[in-house]
């Protein structure tokens, strides 16, 4: 354990993706509630949230209902909180088996490689921020 985070060394298991022939965007109205009096929260404070769409295996995307809804849902959130979001669900690692050990958990080596991009994206962010943009 490193900071709450254990990689997994395990290799794919597509059964559980196998089985599921869809996959829905649902919308639980008390943890949007919970989540629409956070995000508040933290604007009231000064904190900067950023949204991330984390990797997850493309085969997950393809049989989602409707993933612009996802997107369109969220991206509501976003505007209304001035919160930037960085979205990865078409990113190459989302292509390749080898870095999942299921279909929505990337494995130690995949979140060794999104953490490096996700921490570039983000410094990247701080300093068009410093430089006024």
């Amino acid at each position: 354990m490193i900071k709450g985070w254990c990689g997994h060394d395990d290799e794919w298991d597509g059964s559980m993706f196998d089985a599921v022939a869809s996959v829905p965007f649902k919308v639980n109205p008390e943890a949007v509630e919970m989540f629409d009096n956070y995000l508040a929260e933290c604007k009231a404070e000064g904190i900067q949230v950023v949204m991330v769409y984390a990797p997850i295996y493309i085969g997950v995307t393809e049989k989602m209902d409707s993933v612009q809804s996802m997107f369109d849902y969220y991206q509501s959130f976003a505007e209304r909180y001035g919160i930037p979001v960085l979205n990865y669900t078409y990113d190459s690692l989302c292509y390749d088996t080898d870095f999942f050990y299921n279909a929505t958990h990337l494995n130690k080596k995949g979140a060794e490689l999104f953490s490096v991009k996700l921490a570039r994206d983000l410094d990247e962010m701080l300093k068009l921020k410093k430089g006024g943009l």
